[in-house]
Parts: structure tokens; C-alpha cells; sequence
């Protein structure tokens, strides 16, 4: 795995190459955290980014070759993918959307989990906010061989059929299935959308205003354009937003917090409000709030979740609850109610998030021998590296992939460096091979003459290697090449008896 967070209140994941062969376990994995995840780059993982009762900024990032989905929204999470109006007048950021999510899972994997059905973005019980999010979600690949699933672009899960708003995103053109048939047990307004991919903001020169994300030691950690955009009419609430998100954005939190206390004492839909219930939990948490603080929060989350008939946001809302005892400190009573949440869910995801908030709640009260009594002691993590191997262990079971004897899936083309080089008289070359076809794999002198020729047959996506012999050359420099249909790649080596 790539990062992994539990509770954490404004995570910055920025700029980050997440890459791997092995597909074992998720790139990001965040459960009950929130921030933004910016500009990375995610690949070879089971999903690139997974969220369990998670609700962060995903922008800019370029997610692909992952080997079930590039984003999993799991329960009781609200991602937003969408660009944010920041400031007074107004101005659009790209904070989110812009993600370039291409050419994950599909593949045939021995024990796979239910939800690998090659979709792109696989939403189970939960939601994203993509409209107008410039968002690039493409799959234009055929099936062949192992890669037996490339219809879906989104699918999803719930007890309800979820409708999800996604226009003004870009889909690509797959050469055999039509736009119409690629969204999966969900309702996906997509009517309108681009013909081709968004172009991130560039800077002032294209004409934008910057915007600067503060830490709260007044530490710029990432800078934003302005996209030249028509805004329109924008609600009470929607110019409110704006202002407490470029408030937040620059850590000026407690102005923040008295404009998100406006938008929640508004006469607006509790959709429209969840976004500022949500932030004053974080603000809470970053200011340091006093326990009576989120007593009082946990008070109007609770009468919210039992208030609503909103599968989510009675999700949302009770998780708010009892992340509002971590608040508090009241560390047993959150454990307990994470483990009441286990026990009325066994063999789900959302119970595999209340453990892991059980663990890392209980990492807090070690050494504390009082959890080791009765049914919290289950939870009891010893120290760090105790806390890592259990939530790891979690992980693996449930998001990671579970056959270790599977062979992991190439995100990319490769001939690699033959080894032992120089070399007397035998080497091995190794390759990957991304998409299955003819393969051609040869040896050359020094002139161009072709020596021998290792493959000539078809190959299915893997990685591969073969043994070469040169007891019956001379010392010297030979080369070797393989050919594929998309793929072309020389490399020297060097015989020396």
C-alpha cells in the first residue's frame, strides 16, 4: 500500500508517484479522513484510491492500470470531484475534478471480490459530487485474453438505485460499447459532457488568480489558478461556501467556522448544509476545541441522522457521532460504539471501518490497561507496530487482493536490463507485456544482423522472462529487441569470455 490514514481531520496528499506491480492492496487508502489527494499519480494497485466513510478533494491526479478500480467509494463517503468557488466575488479553483482515471481492473482474478466488475469508479453505498467536474474517466481497451471487462465506467451498489450527477465530464469513445451502456446499477445523469478531455488551469498566464493553500504556521503547501468559467446565479448558500472555503483554504479557521455556522443555521436542505456539519467537526479538530464542544456536536449529529430518511446521510451523520467521542477523548465509549457497528454489520465493509476506527482509537489509550478488560479488549494495540499489522491485516482481507499466488498484472510495457551484463555465456531478459499479442523478442550484432530469435508467438498481458545462451558467439556488443503492436524497445549487452 501505498498511504494509509485513519482519522485524520485535513490530510494534503500532493504530488505523489504511487506505483507498484503487485496489485496487493489499495495506492491511498483513507477511512474516516478527509483534505485533498492532488496531482498523484496511482498505479498497480487493487484500487488506486479507496474511501471508507471518507469525503476528501480528489483532483488533478492521474489513476490508471490499477487492477480492480481506479476510485472505490466505500460506505458513508462523499468525494468531491468538482471544482470549488472560493473568495468574494467568487472565483472557480480546480481543488478537485480534472482526475484522469483510465484503463483500471477488468481483469480475470482468481477470488476477486464481487464489486470487480472493470469499472473505473465503483460507488457501494455512498456517493461523489461530479457534476461539471472536467473529470477524464475513460476505458477505450477491448476485451481480450484475461482483460474480460472493460463495459463499465462507473458502477455501484446500494439498497436504493443511486442517482449520481456527473455532467460536463469527459467519457472517451470505446470502440464497441455506446456511452448509453456503460454505467452499472446506477442512475447517471451524464447528458451533457465534453467530446474532449478538460485542460487544467496553467498559472496566470492563462488569466487566472492564484489561490494559495495555507497550513495553519502560515505554510503555502499548494497554489491554485482560477478557471475562466461562467459561474451563474449562485444561491445564499452556494456564495456562503465561497466564502468560508477561501476562509478555510488560507487557514483563517475561526472566521471559517462563523460562516459555516451561518450556511448550517440557513433554512436549506440538510444536503445542501452536510458540507458545513462536516467542517465543523474538522474545525473542531484543528482547533482543538474543548470536549463540551463536541458533546454539543455530537448531540445535533445524532438528532440529524435520526431526523433524515437518507440512507447516507443517516451514514454520514451517525459516523460524525462517534468520531465526536474522539473528540471528547472519551476514547472506550467511541470504541464501543465502533464495535457496535461490527456486530450489526459482520462480513461487511462498514464493519471493516468501524474496526479499523475501533484500532485507532485504542491506539491512543495505549498502554491503558483498562481496555483490556471485557469486549474492548479485542482492541487493545500494544504499540504502533502492533496497530500497523492488524489494520494491515484488515486491509488485506478485505480491499486487497486475496490470491498471493496470482501472478501480478503489468500497468505498462517494459524490457528491462538483462542480467548478468557483461555476461558468459548464458543472461535473462525479462519483459512485461500489457495487452495480449503477437510478441517478438530477438538478438543482433553489432551490424543489424539478426542472431537469433527467442519469441515469436503470442503472449497474453504478464510478466515474462527467458534465458539466452551465447556459448557459440564471440565476445562483444549484441543487442536485443522486442517488437509488439503498440510497443518497440532496444537494449545493449555485452558477451565477454
Amino acid at each position: 500500500m501505498g498511504i494509509c490514514l485513519s482519522n485524520v481531520t485535513n490530510a494534503h496528499i500532493l504530488n505523489n508517484t504511487i506505483t507498484s506491480n503487485l496489485n496487493n492492496n489499495p495506492g491511498i487508502f483513507l477511512e474516516s479522513s478527509n483534505g485533498e489527494l492532488r496531482g498523484n499519480i496511482i498505479s498497480g494497485h487493487t484500487n488506486g484510491i479507496h474511501l471508507g466513510n471518507s469525503s476528501p478533494d480528489i483532483g488533478d491526479n492521474t489513476i490508471t492500470g490499477n487492477l480492480y478500480h481506479g476510485i472505490y467509494i466505500g460506505s458513508g463517503s462523499l468525494p468531491n470531484m468538482v471544482g470549488k468557488l472560493a473568495g468574494n466575488p467568487p472565483l472557480l479553483y480546480p481543488v478537485a475534478g480534472y482526475n484522469d482515471i483510465n484503463e483500471n481492473g477488468g481483469w480475470d482474478v482468481p477470488n476477486s471480490p464481487p464489486d470487480n466488475d472493470g469499472s473505473e469508479i465503483f460507488i457501494s453505498f455512498a456517493n461523489a459530487s461530479m457534476d461539471k467536474g472536467c473529470n477524464s474517466i475513460v476505458d477505450n481497451r477491448v476485451p481480450t485474453g484475461n482483460l474480460i471487462n472493460t463495459k463499465y465506467l462507473m458502477s455501484g451498489e446500494s439498497l436504493i438505485p443511486l442517482q449520481v450527477s456527473a455532467e460536463y465530464n469527459y467519457w472517451g469513445a470505446n470502440p464497441i460499447y455506446p456511452l448509453d451502456q456503460r454505467f452499472n446499477n446506477l442512475i447517471v445523469n451524464y447528458a451533457n459532457y465534453y467530446s474532449v478531455p478538460c485542460t487544467l488551469p496553467q498559472g496566470s498566464s492563462g488569466g487566472g488568480t492564484a489561490l494559495f493553500v495555507t497550513t495553519s504556521d502560515s505554510m503555502i503547501i499548494d497554489t491554485l489558478y482560477s478557471v475562466e468559467s461562467e459561474i451563474g446565479n449562485l444561491s445564499s448558500t452556494e456564495s456562503l461556501y465561497a466564502v468560508a472555503e477561501e476562509k478555510f483554504l488560507n487557514a483563517d479557521y475561526e472566521n471559517a467556522e462563523d460562516v459555516y455556522n451561518q450556511i448550517v443555521n440557513s433554512n436549506d436542505t440538510l444536503f445542501a448544509k452536510l458540507k458545513a456539519y462536516q467542517m465543523l467537526y474538522n474545525l473542531g479538530r484543528l482547533k482543538r476545541k474543548s470536549p463540551a464542544y463536541f458533546d454539543n456536536l455530537k448531540s445535533v449529529y445524532l438528532s440529524l441522522s435520526q431526523s433524515t430518511n437518507d440512507s447516507l446521510l443517516q451514514k454520514v451523520f451517525s459516523q460524525l457521532a462517534s468520531l465526536s467521542l474522539v473528540g471528547q477523548t472519551e476514547y472506550v465509549p467511541a470504541i464501543a460504539e465502533f464495535d457496535a457497528v461490527v456486530q450489526q454489520n459482520q462480513g461487511t465493509e462498514e464493519a471493516v471501518y468501524a474496526e479499523i476506527d475501533a484500532l485507532t482509537t485504542a491506539l491512543l489509550l495505549a498502554p491503558d490497561s483498562s481496555l483490556g478488560k471485557g469486549i474492548l479488549g479485542k482492541y487493545a494495540v500494544t504499540d504502533i507496530s502492533d496497530y500497523t499489522n492488524r489494520v494491515g491485516n484488515l486491509l488485506k482481507q478485505r480491499v486487497g487482493s486475496s490470491n498471493d499466488n496470482r501472478e501480478p498484472i503489468p500497468t505498462e510495457y517494459a524490457l528491462f536490463q538483462n542480467y548478468p551484463n557483461p555476461f558468459n555465456p548464458s543472461t535473462t531478459i525479462k519483459y512485461s507485456i500489457v495487452k495480449a499479442g503477437k510478441v517478438m523478442l530477438s538478438i543482433y550484432d553489432i551490424l543489424g544482423r539478426e542472431i537469433v530469435s527467442l519469441v515469436n508467438e503470442e503472449k497474453q498481458p504478464g510478466f515474462y522472462e527467458v534465458n539466452f545462451n551465447a556459448s557459440e558467439l564471440s565476445s562483444g556488443v549484441y543487442f536485443y529487441r522486442i517488437t509488439t503492436e503498440d510497443f518497440v524497445s532496444t537494449k545493449k549487452m555485452i558477451l565477454l569470455r
